[in-house]
C-alpha cells in the first residue's frame, strides 16, 4: 500500500464496523475502557483522517468494535482477488489476509520459516492434514483447510 493508503483504510474499517454495529461515535467511545479512551470527538477525527491512530490506539479500537485488528488494518475487499498495493506490488487481497494471519509470505517461498518468525512457538498452521479427516468436534479449528495446532513446549513442536 502507498504512504498513507493504510490511514485510509484503517479509517474506513473503524468507521465501516462501527456502523455495521449501530453504534455512534459516542457508544464506541463509551466501550473503550482500557488504557487507551478516546472520546467521540477524537474518534470523529479518526474516522475522518484529521487523526492518525498510533497503535495503541489500534489495539484500544479493535477490541471496543470486538474485532481483530487486522480487521481494521487490511482492506475488506468486495473480492478476495481484488488488487491491492503492497509496497509497490500488486497483490490480491486474500494473499494479503494470509499473509496478515502468519499463514504465508508474499515475498519469500518457504512459509515454514516464514511462519516460525511470524508466530509465536507454540502455534502454527499445519496443511498437511486433510479437512475431511477431522472429526466435526475439530473441525471448528479449521481455517481455510489448515488445521491450527498448538504445542506446549518450545523445544518440542506440536504435531500435524
Amino acid at each position: 500500500m502507498a504512504k498513507g493508503e493504510v490511514h485510509d483504510v484503517v479509517r474506513a474499517n473503524i468507521e465501516r464496523i462501527r456502523r455495521s454495529r449501530g453504534w455512534t461515535l459516542q457508544n464506541l467511545s463509551d466501550r473503550m475502557t482500557g488504557a487507551v479512551q478516546l472520546d467521540a470527538p477524537a474518534l470523529s477525527r479518526v474516522e475522518t483522517g484529521a487523526r492518525r491512530v498510533d497503535t495503541d490506539d489500534l489495539l484500544a479500537i479493535a477490541a471496543a468494535l470486538d474485532v481483530s485488528p487486522l480487521a481494521l488494518l487490511l482492506p475488506s475487499q468486495v473480492s478476495p482477488y481484488e488488487l491491492v498495493n503492497v509496497g509497490g506490488t500488486a497483490l490480491e487481497s486474500r494473499l494479503l489476509w494470509e499473509w496478515g494471519i502468519g499463514q504465508h509470505p508474499i515475498t519469500d517461498l518457504d512459509t515454514r520459516g516464514f511462519q516460525a518468525r511470524s508466530l509465536p512457538w507454540w502455534f502454527r498452521v499445519d496443511s498437511s492434514v486433510p479437512v475431511d479427516a477431522l472429526p466435526d468436534s475439530a473441525r471448528s479449528k479449521v481455517i481455510d483447510e489448515k488445521l491450527l495446532v498448538y504445542g506446549s513446549d518450545p523445544e518440542e513442536p506440536a504435531d500435524g
